[in-house]
């Protein structure tokens, strides 16, 4: 999900180096502004938490539940920012 919402900031001529800057300007441009549903930019933060568990705490504690659950979140993310895209470049 990071790396659309990446590019989805980079579509709007938004370039940032750190996942906070990202997540920010992901929410204060795309969210705040009507331009992609507001769950998406929860779905963003949900995911990064979980792969901050997921690379720092041992053992992690993210149950098969939970990854489906984001997977599907992620599915819903890229169908989201990839029509974004499509309509900037239509």
């Amino acid at each position: 999900m990071f790396y659309c919402a990446e590019a989805v900031l980079l579509e709007i001529d938004q370039e940032f180096s750190s996942h906070g800057e990202v997540q920010g300007a992901f929410g204060r441009e795309l969210i705040k502004t009507g331009k992609l549903p507001a769950e998406l930019h929860q779905y963003l933060l949900q995911a990064f938490r979980l792969r901050q568990e997921a690379d720092y705490d041992a053992p992690s504690r993210i149950d098969k539940e939970a990854a489906v659950a984001l997977l599907e979140r992620a599915r819903q993310f890229y169908a989201a920012t990839l029509a974004f895209v499509e309509t900037q470049n239509a």
